[in-house]
């Protein structure tokens, strides 16, 4: 007797809590309807314009005289153009930046050093001594060398 009255209220009970979670299940929104109303609240925004870098000026062809005095070096991401240059004495060369960050190098040992060198601008030396010059970027370690004759 006691078993079926234990049987019986929990088939009343368990009647009682399937029908109140029904009416729970109903009454609360479907995540589905709970995000349709969040974008709805949601106001699209314009995306900021993007500025693009600025080109880097693009150098004139330059023609070299024949007794060649005036050389030139262009800076690149990745190296120095040309990394090995063969010159007389009394050469001025001058470096491009052909990068679009600011560079700056100098010659390894003593000797000249050029300030920061920013996108397009140019730096230059001439050179008076026959000797090998060697030189290296001091953010990246791109070397270069000079051979002045």
């Amino acid at each position: 007797m006691k078993i079926l009255i234990i049987v019986v209220l929990l088939i009343i009970l368990t009647g009682c809590v399937e029908k109140d979670i029904v009416d729970i299940i109903k009454e609360t929104p479907s995540e589905t309807e709970t995000v349709k109303e969040e974008i709805e609240e949601v106001k699209v925004e314009e995306k900021p314009e993007v500025q693009e870098p600025e080109p880097v000026e693009e150098v004139e062809e330059i023609e070299m005289s024949e007794d060649k005095k005036t050389d030139y070096i262009w800076i690149n991401r990745d190296d120095f153009e040309p990394s090995e240059l063969n010159i007389t004495k009394g050469t001025k060369v001058i470096w491009i930046n052909d990068d679009n960050i600011g560079r700056i190098f100098k010659q390894i040992g003593k000797g000249f050093r050029s300030p920061i060198i920013d996108a397009g601008e140019t730096f230059e030396h001439t050179f008076n001594e026959s000797e090998v010059f060697r030189y290296a970027d001091l953010n990246f370690g791109t070397k270069g060398r000079i051979i002045v004759e």
